[in-house]
């Protein structure tokens, strides 16, 4: 028996979800800072997390709007998402 959707990890979902809030509340600056081992650039981290929202998106968009609407808030502010 197969599943009817494409599943996404649990851990991915926490992850993610870390993020965006990390960077709702302090700026992705911040986050880039305590995350640089990880990531080279802040434009990498950046690319990182529209990319993995959009897959999320796209697996499951109506489990998974949440996250996409998220990100669009956080573009707007522009004190959060620009560096």
């Amino acid at each position: 028996m197969f599943n009817r959707n494409a599943h996404i990890p649990l851990y991915d979902r926490k992850k993610m979800r870390a993020i965006l809030h990390n960077v709702s509340k302090r700026g992705l600056q911040t986050v880039y800072e305590e995350n640089s081992t990880k990531y080279s650039t802040v434009e990498e981290l950046r690319q990182h997390i529209v990319g993995v929202v959009n897959w999320f998106n796209l697996v499951n968009p109506e489990r998974f709007g949440k996250y996409k609407q998220q990100l669009n808030e956080i573009r707007k502010d522009k004190t959060l998402w620009t560096t």
